[in-house]
């Protein structure tokens, strides 16, 4: 009875472990960087850690005589490890805001990494060797017990990867779960301070029965532990990249993968029955075939997943369906390699030699030796090949260990013809499917994106077209690609599959991100620029052009990204040549955390939030960094995609950014795409004459196709007011680096195709009734008419060269104004000037107008269906304007004529007593979020 309490505890303490891993590892990523080698550190010492603990505590099994002794003493280990993580969040608090820069160095990071992992990870070390230890009864259960703890500690690990960023992390938050967590780690170790267990550890062969050992040499059993580490971990590590490079780098990645492994090695663990030498050739030969085939099916996932995603529509109900699907589709393919090879583990204790005396410590040295495998598989396939080696030789050479120890079994193990007969076909097919290449066409360009059908989805499930790459490797951090389009100067920058940006479509976007605050920044010269995240390199190149700029740092974290934006020289302006230009390959927080000059502009360029990592460069810490480091009246910029994004998330995003920036305005750069400027103070401007002059200023905007230096205040979506009331508004998840939310919500809007359409974004009922600046309208007015007049000629709406490539005019983006600007001043339809109308107004490009002369055209409307349609229009727009008088005389004369009955007029008065008191409030600028 207790023996199986004990074991539902094994099963508990996995999923706290795992739950541990995932917030430690979330808050050590801030305080370490999100870089590779950070990343690669945190799991080498978590490993470390656990491997010094199998050692010390398979030592104390022959020390410690009795069961009841060695379990109290491991239930104070368990306690110890729920205190810690209770106050893990001081201790990181003291490195994080305190003492930041002891992480400064390589050799700081270590030295905080060591001390904050190796402690709890050596206590969890204990698990296995003492209750191995403690929980049989006699000899001859020894194998069978140990089994069942690896395989239930495994499998609770996998309950652990999905509570951990499903549940705990969402609803909880990093500090408050790890608290939680650690309560419950204390509450479950009490149980084993008051066991009952009786009996010694030490066991006697004679009297309870004996254990065969394997026929192989001992040390072989070490080796074979080692290498299943070694293997296992590595292509753990390589699907993380693999699985992204096919459903996209999301949040979901990392518990896909870890559940399919600790699933399969947890249930290859309590289903073994047999432990015999013949079981591990078995085990480790099917181990190799499934592997392989594993290998095989890589380049075709993206295709396959691809045929599944553009039959289904973007609907909420398919969201979860379609990631079980291709979560099912990676059970397929790896969980029988991972089944196979994960038995090779409990396999190497049992076979090993022991005895009644030493059983715990053979125990504790075979999960040592295993563990030491998967740091350096973690270390040496996760971190130090990568940057040299292509994924593919990766995934061979962690096959290739298995594949070796399968030809020292050929050789060395007495058997049947036909059992050696098995190896040697087993060898010859993984050997064939592991030199054959992949073609990684859709790892350099993913299909995840994709929402219609390509050519690629009608030619069968095993073709694919020909990679047409320009640039393409893979790094630790990243798998980067250069593609090229319609033209040889079209080009995009690929990371993890996903585009980051272009130098054609993306054009006006890169380039006004640099122009814009350049032309309102009101500093003296010379002034500094930081930019985040390198891209193609066009903006930090045009910034590093303007003669008022002295300085241009960049901040890099992927050196593949790096690397590969020598092949766009020609459109960034040879960047990294420029000496002006400095190149920091760090993660971004690291950059702000450590001292430097100020700068009077800030561009932070990440690709879209439901990316893994980029969240983090929308919470409040990190526009706190910002502003650390931004000069008093700076302009820090936020490129900000409308798609896969919902208003509810840029309330979220714009209110982190009003807690550091109280002046935010909103620029549209391309269909898509925002420039958010924000600053600490409203002084805009001072320069933007003597700037506007710079020729490379002219020749910028010239490639954007604007017709003026003032069309930029044109690209205005939103006002600094109307900022503020959207960030007031729009009710989001709170987001912070402790609690993220917006990479979840973000994904999920993703898949639903969900975009902003920035004229619904304000109730056109209030939009009218901000306190604009004086002749803010009448310029834009103004502005408007010039477009319309220079650019469109009469509403045409051309395609015009650039950059030797093509590009979409920007004002194209605007013919719908240009088209109801038309309507509104020649138009003959008084339903269409009202909808003209309408648009001029919400978009501020026309003043309060006197609509008294459309009344009259409504009454000689002949149809009265017709007349109460275009009558609704007509109030609603009076309303709108807060024409509060003409209001209400027109109700009075509609009802005179008969046109709206009493009822109508009583629902179109209650109307304007609920919209009324809004436009007070907007007028006055209180935004509460009841608006």
């Amino acid at each position: 009875m207790f023996r199986n309490l004990y074991l539902i505890i094994v099963f508990s303490t996995g999923a706290l472990a795992l739950i541990y891993q995932i917030l430690w590892q979330h808050l050590t990523s801030l305080l370490l960087g999100s870089d590779a080698r950070a990343s690669t550190l945190v799991v080498a010492t978590f490993l470390l850690g656990l491997s010094a603990g199998y050692y010390c505590f398979g030592i104390l099994s022959t020390r410690v005589k009795t069961r009841a002794n060695f379990l109290k003493l491991y239930g104070w280990a368990e306690i110890l490890i729920g205190v810690y993580a209770f106050f893990f969040p001081n201790l990181f608090h003291f490195f994080f805001e305190s003492w930041p820069g002891s992480t400064e160095t390589f050799l700081g990071q270590i030295l905080v990494a060591g001390i904050l992992y190796i402690p709890p990870t050596f206590l969890m070390g204990a698990t296995v060797p003492v209750m191995t230890s403690v929980l049989p009864e006699a000899y001859s259960e020894v194998n069978s017990i140990h089994t069942k703890v690896y395989g239930l500690n495994t499998l609770g690990a996998l309950v652990g990867v999905i509570l951990g960023p499903v549940i705990i992390m969402p609803f909880f938050g990093a500090l408050n779960g790890l608290r939680l967590v650690g309560v419950v780690n204390v509450l479950v170790a009490v149980f084993y301070l008051f066991n009952r267990l009786t009996g010694n550890i030490e066991k006697s062969a004679s009297e309870n029965g004996n254990l065969k050992a394997g026929e192989l040499a001992p040390w072989f059993y070490y080796v074979m532990a080692f290498s299943s580490g070694f293997s296992l971990l590595g292509l753990e590590i390589i699907w993380f990249r693999l699985w992204a490079l096919t459903i996209g780098s999301s949040y979901i990645i990392f518990p896909m993968v870890v559940a399919l492994f600790v699933g399969a090695l947890g249930v290859s663990g309590i289903t073994l029955k047999k432990y015999t030498d013949h079981s591990l050739v078995l085990s480790l030969v099917f181990g190799v075939l499934f592997l392989s085939f594993s290998y095989t099916v890589v380049p075709f996932l993206p295709l396959w997943t691809s045929n599944i995603r553009v039959l289904m529509m973007s609907h909420p109900i398919n969201f979860p369906i379609y990631y079980l699907i291709c979560f099912a589709l990676l059970i397929v393919c790896l969980f029988p390699g991972i089944f196979f090879a994960g038995r090779l583990l409990p396999l190497s204790y049992a076979l090993s030699k022991k005895n009644g005396a030493n059983y715990g410590r053979i125990c504790a040295l075979i999960y040592f030796c295993n563990t030491l495998g998967t740091f350096t598989g973690a270390i040496v396939l996760g971190h130090l090949l990568m940057e040299s080696l292509s994924i593919v030789w990766l995934y061979r050479s962690a096959i290739g260990l298995l594949v070796i120890l399968t030809v020292y079994l050929f050789v060395k193990i007495p058997s049947s013809k036909f059992l050696r007969g098995g190896i040697l076909l087993a060898l010859i097919v993984s050997g064939t499917h592991l030199f054959q290449n992949w073609n990684r066409v859709f790892h350099a360009a993913g299909t995840f994106r994709d929402r219609t059908l390509r050519t690629y989805n009608f030619q069968g499930p095993f073709s694919l077209p020909t990679l047409e790459a320009v640039f393409f490797e893979d790094g630790a951090s990243a798998t980067v690609a250069v593609t090229k389009g319609i033209s040889d100067d079209d080009l995009s920058i690929q990371v993890n599959g996903k585009s980051d940006s272009n130098t054609i479509g993306d054009y006006s976007t890169i380039v006004l991100t640099a122009v814009i605050p350049y032309l309102k920044v009101s500093t003296e010269a010379p002034m500094n620029g930081l930019v985040i995240g390198l891209g193609t390199g066009v903006t930090a190149g045009i910034l590093g052009q303007f003669s008022d700029i002295a300085r241009v740092d960049i901040v890099e974290i992927s050196p593949k990204v790096v690397k590969a934006n020598t092949h766009f020289a020609a459109a960034n302006y040879h960047v990294l040549e420029n000496p002006k230009v400095h190149l920091h390959e760090i993660d971004a927080f690291k950059f702000l955390k450590k001292s430097g000059p100020s700068y009077e502009i800030v561009i932070s360029e990440p690709t879209n939030p439901w990316t893994v990592g980029v969240e983090n460069l929308f919470t409040s810490y990190f526009y706190q960094k910002i502003s650390d480091r931004l000069a008093p009246e700076g302009i820090f910029v936020q490129w900000l995609q409308t798609y896969a994004m919902s208003p509810p998330l840029l309330g979220s995003i714009l209110r982190n950014l009003h807690e550091y920036f109280p002046h935010t305005r909103i620029y549209r750069t391309h269909l898509g795409d925002w420039a958010i400027l924000a600053s600490k103070t409203n002084n805009f401007g001072k320069k933007f004459i003597a700037r506007a002059r710079d020729p490379q200023v002219q020749a910028a905007l010239y490639g954007c196709n604007l017709p003026s230096i003032d069309a930029i205040d044109f690209l205005e979506d939103f006002t600094a007011v109307e900022s503020l009331y959207l960030a007031s508004t729009l009710n989001g998840p709170a987001h912070d680096i402790f609690k993220p939310t917006l990479a979840r919500h973000a994904f999920r809007e993703f898949f639903l195709e969900t975009s902003i359409h920035h004229q619904s974004l304000i109730d056109p009922y209030v939009a009218r009734h901000f306190p604009f600046d004086i002749g803010y309208i009448a310029t834009r007015r103004g502005l408007m008419e010039l477009m319309a007049k220079r650019e469109m000629g009469p509403f045409a709406c051309e395609r015009r060269p650039i950059l030797r490539g093509v590009f979409t005019n920007l004002p194209c983006l605007y013919r719908m104004i240009f088209q109801a600007k038309n309507d509104w001043d020649h138009g003959r339809d008084v339903k269409e000037r009202l909808s003209s109308y309408a648009m001029l107004r919400h978009g501020k490009f026309l003043e309060k107008a006197n609509l008294n002369f459309l009344y009259k055209d409504i009454l000689k409307i002949e149809n009265k269906f017709e007349k109460m349609e275009v009558l609704v229009k007509y109030l609603q727009e009076l309303l709108k304007d807060g024409s509060y008088e003409e209001y209400e005389q027109i109700l009075q004369d509609a009802f005179k004529r008969q046109i709206l009955v009493i009822d109508q007029v009583k629902y179109w008065q209650d109307k304007m007593s609920e919209i009324r008191p809004k436009q007070s409030a907007v007028k006055l600028g209180a935004y509460p979020k009841t608006l």
